[in-house]
């Protein structure tokens, strides 16, 4: 995200405004749903970007803010929110490279971290498979 984007988020998340619906710790202000929607409405109706990370708000903290932990809240949702990281989810068609039936992944701890690897293999069934990815 560029640095204005970046700073644009954080002021609707210092104001409020970024997810009018949540209390203020996650940028919100604890808007009722017909408060929601005008708000969404008139960001619409002037064609304006709710963010610029659309994954990272709508699915990746979203679902952290709804199913993790306080702890998850606080060391990914917030940094999400307040556009100090952007977090993104990639997925394809099947046999397009975003079958995830075709995803394999390994884990492994190094240190206090996770890493992660792995590769998508793709294909038609029944010929070669490639990877992909």
């Amino acid at each position: 995200m560029p640095e204005w984007a970046r700073k644009r988020q954080r002021t609707l998340f210092g104001a409020g405004w970024l997810l009018p619906g949540q209390p203020p710790e996650y940028g919100g202000r604890n808007a009722t749903l017909p408060q929601q929607l005008a708000y969404l409405e008139e960001l619409s109706e002037r064609r304006i970007y709710h963010s610029f990370n659309p994954q990272g708000l709508g699915i990746i903290a979203a679902s952290i803010l709804t199913f993790g932990t306080e702890e998850q809240k606080q060391r990914w949702a917030v940094p999400i929110l307040r556009a100090e990281i952007t977090a993104s989810l990639g997925m394809s068609e099947p046999g397009a490279g975003s079958d995830l039936a075709g995803l394999r992944t390994r884990a492994v701890l190094d240190g206090d971290v996770f890493v992660v690897s792995g590769q998508k293999v793709c294909g038609p069934p029944g010929r070669t498979t490639r990877t992909c990815c």
